[in-house]
């Protein structure tokens, strides 16, 4: 048995995918699985197997957060969309489910950093055609 496999060395739910998915959204090019093995780390310095590593980048594929594609016979990953999309669309999925949108959308602002609530404002006052990502409005995206 590995060590992360044991109750006291378990990564937290969740946490290898989080991290699989940096990896790829901060790879330059599309990636091998063993390269994201090789970027991963535990906190108790162990690795998880090279096939949990492709359980992960196949659901990521399958759910349509990463992208794979064969190259001279291996497999290579990319992320398929920024994390800010993925974090938006999340957003919107738990607004459209809520009951009383008003007041989900008042605690949800209620709730922002006071940075965080002017790029909100800004945003919500600003012709949207420079895209979502131009949060402060100069054109460029972060």
């Amino acid at each position: 048995m590995r060590s992360n496999d044991r109750a006291g060395g378990r990564r937290a739910h969740g946490a290898l995918r989080d991290q699989v998915l940096d990896v790829l959204i901060h790879a330059s090019e599309p990636v091998t699985a063993r390269h994201v093995l090789e970027q991963l780390t535990a906190s108790d310095g162990s690795t998880p197997a090279l096939t949990t590593v492709l359980t992960v980048l196949d659901r990521l594929h399958r759910s349509g957060e990463a992208q794979k594609e064969k190259v001279c016979g291996e497999l290579r990953f990319t992320i398929a969309r920024h994390a800010a999309e993925a974090v938006a669309d999340d957003m919107l999925e738990a607004l459209l489910r809520s009951q009383d949108r008003s007041g989900a959308l008042l605690r949800f602002a209620g709730s922002l950093s006071p940075d965080d609530l002017e790029v909100l404002r800004r945003m919500v006052g600003k012709d949207h055609t420079d895209g979502p990502d131009d949060a402060d409005g100069d054109g460029t995206t972060r």
